[in-house]
């Protein structure tokens, strides 16, 4: 239509005698310039429905190409994404790289394949040492461990040794139990000994140190410092609830007078209540 003109719709024409004027059956029009037109009503509405399928086709393709194109669109963003990460390639160094990877020859491959050989063989006999070297240590501990539980034993032999001796040798020389006791000196490191421990001082010294109800004998004297072995047995003795049983007692006339000595024995009084008692 051209613009400024009106088109009038098709009239249809009719008869006064018959009707619509029919051509061939089809009923006729006149469109606004006075042409007359036969319209075909089946081959319009056929005509119509096809070109409205056409249209359909034509929709459906168009829906599709723009869902293939979002696709598309978002492919392009992550290869783009992608490509981001390789912003710092220069492109002539890896080209020049791939173009050294293409000139490669058997002989190059051969070499490397050498080169990984070598390297597989030195990680086997690194371990392979490193195993020796476990097994070599696992048995020097070992070793090591036996001895010193030997020298263990036999330091704990000494030990005892070096206490028997200075234990024995106390007792033996200390007059109060020749004097005062009917004990001998072994009887008396049997009964009493255990309450002596044989210990270092600050300076070094060995020296023998009493123990009452876990407690550390002190000296009376020197206060703060462990009582000395005749002072630590002079304590225990007098904490010793039978030791009437034990004391020499003197009788007779003159200046001489006679000593009854009470010797000890199994049954005595005093026996099993000692160690029940000083514990």
């Amino acid at each position: 239509m051209l613009k400024g003109l009106k088109r009038e719709a098709m009239k249809l024409m009719v008869d006064e005698e018959s009707g619509v004027r029919l051509q061939d059956g089809k009923p006729v029009y006149v469109d606004d310039e006075g042409k007359e037109i036969a319209f075909d009503a089946p081959a319009a509405m056929s005509k119509i429905k096809a070109l409205n399928n056409e249209a359909k086709d034509h929709r459906l393709k168009a829906e599709d190409f723009r869902s293939k194109a979002d696709q598309y669109s978002q492919q392009l963003q992550e290869l783009q994404s992608k490509l981001e990460n390789f912003n710092d390639i220069d492109p002539r160094k890896a080209k020049r790289a791939l173009e050294k990877v293409a000139k490669l020859d058997a002989g190059e491959l051969l070499e490397m394949e050498k080169v990984e050989m070598i390297k597989q063989q030195l990680k086997e006999q690194f371990e392979d040492q490193t195993s020796e070297l476990q097994t070599g240590f696992s048995a020097k501990e070992k070793e090591y461990q036996a001895q010193l539980e030997k020298y263990t034993e036999t330091l704990s032999h000494k030990e005892k040794f070096i206490y028997d001796l200075m234990v024995t040798n106390q007792f033996a020389s200390l007059p109060f139990i020749t004097k005062n006791t009917t004990m001998t000196s072994d009887v008396a490191a049997t009964m009493f000994g255990k309450y002596f421990k044989v210990e270092t001082n600050d300076a070094g010294d060995t020296q023998l140190v009493a123990y009452l109800n876990g407690e550390k004998i002190l000296s009376r004297t020197r206060h703060g410092e462990p009582a000395a072995f005749d002072e630590a047995f002079q304590i225990l003795w007098d904490a010793y609830p039978n030791k009437e049983a034990y004391t020499k007692t003197t009788s007779g006339s003159g200046s001489n007078g006679n000593i009854n000595a009470n010797q000890p024995s199994n049954d005595a009084p005093g026996w099993d209540s000692f160690y029940t008692t000083m514990d």
